[in-house]
């Protein structure tokens, strides 16, 4: 198979240098610990996505501009209270990942129901040792059907579902009060349920709106 990234995966303190003002606007600070698991999490991701396709990411650069801004756009407005959040058709993880390093106290579950994927979210959970990160290989109907399933602070997909179509399948997935949160596409989403928020959001050079509902 022809190798997708040439590049190196760049180090903790190269991390740092990058991302400390990008983040730092959105009221996020990144520690060397946080940086040295960004770190690893992308040197074990780009063999990864190599040898099975995890993502259609080209490198580590675009990995960063687009998937982990994404990210840390979703972190910056997590309410600081949250302990539980569910990632609902995880991928190869950029949001629930970058959630549980730079939030340690989140509890964080990833429901990622493709074979490959689960499976490499599971070795991210060994290789980084992130005791807060919790892969899923279920669908969403299957979660739901958990006996005693806890409800969770935040419920978050991206790119599986509609954006008004997600906001209301997370309804059961949270507490009163929760939220439910989907990324805004290229085109404005229609038919959002009643108090939907947008929120925008600008990492970098990404731009994007957060759609945010309190259920």
């Amino acid at each position: 198979m022809e190798q997708r990234d040439a590049e190196p995966p760049p180090t903790a303190s190269q991390l740092l240098e990058r991302l400390r003002d990008p983040l730092a606007s959105l009221g996020l600070a990144l520690g060397t610990r946080e940086a040295e698991r960004l770190a690893r999490y992308l040197a074990l991701l780009l063999p990864w996505n190599a040898r099975v396709n995890l993502t259609g990411a080209r490198g580590a650069g675009e990995i960063l501009d687009r998937h982990l801004a994404d990210a840390f756009a979703l972190v910056a407005q997590l309410p600081p209270d949250s302990r539980r959040l569910v990632d609902v058709g995880a991928g190869a993880g950029f949001l629930g990942v970058s959630a549980a390093i730079l939030r340690p106290e989140l509890h964080c579950v990833l429901l990622e129901p493709i074979g490959k994927k689960h499976a490499f979210l599971r070795a991210v959970v060994r290789e980084l040792a992130l005791r807060n990160l919790e892969p899923r290989g279920e669908r969403l109907d299957a979660h739901l059907r958990e006996p005693g399933l806890a409800p969770y602070d935040v419920a978050v997909s991206q790119a599986t579902w509609p954006p008004a179509t997600w906001l209301e399948k997370a309804r059961p997935l949270l507490h009163s009060g929760g939220l439910a949160v989907a990324f805004e596409g290229r085109e404005p989403a229609q038919e959002l349920p009643p108090g939907t928020r947008r929120l925008p959001y600008r990492v970098g050079a990404r731009s994007g709106v957060l759609l945010v509902l309190a259920v």
